[in-house]
């Protein structure tokens, strides 16, 4: 039967091209906490790969992330320039920045881990 002529349910993860390139969240999210800052792009990918319903949001999530890592970056480097921090307070400043951008991340992969488990109970059911 096409998919087009089945029923489907409107939180229900969509088949895409990609989909069999879904990785678990879990692994995406230990994957991105090792490779930052590049890593938060595989969240965004993935988010791609699983076609949930909350991609975009997912996607947007990741790239924030990536986002709020760069400007905490930039924006400590230009105040320790200018003196108006130490490069020690700007190193733990830098660290709260690190950690606003994974609670982005964790935003983003309980969004994932959502749409993976239905993906993975409809597949052993033998829906799709």
């Amino acid at each position: 039967m096409k998919d087009a002529f089945r029923y489907q349910l409107v939180d229900e993860p969509r088949q895409g091209l990609l989909s069999r390139f879904a990785l678990p969240p879990f692994l995406v999210f230990i994957l991105a906490t090792m490779l930052q800052p590049w890593g938060y792009l595989f969240v965004g990918l993935n988010a791609i790969t699983l076609n949930g319903p909350n991609r975009n949001r997912e996607i947007g999530l990741s790239l924030s992330g990536l986002g709020a890592y760069f400007a905490a970056l930039i924006c400590l480097n230009l105040a320790v320039q200018a003196g108006f921090l130490q490069s020690a307070l700007a190193s733990y400043l830098f660290v709260a920045g690190v950690g606003f951008s994974m609670v982005l991340l964790a935003f983003a992969f309980v969004s994932q881990s959502q749409a993976y488990n239905l993906r993975s109970y409809l597949q052993s059911l033998g829906a799709r």
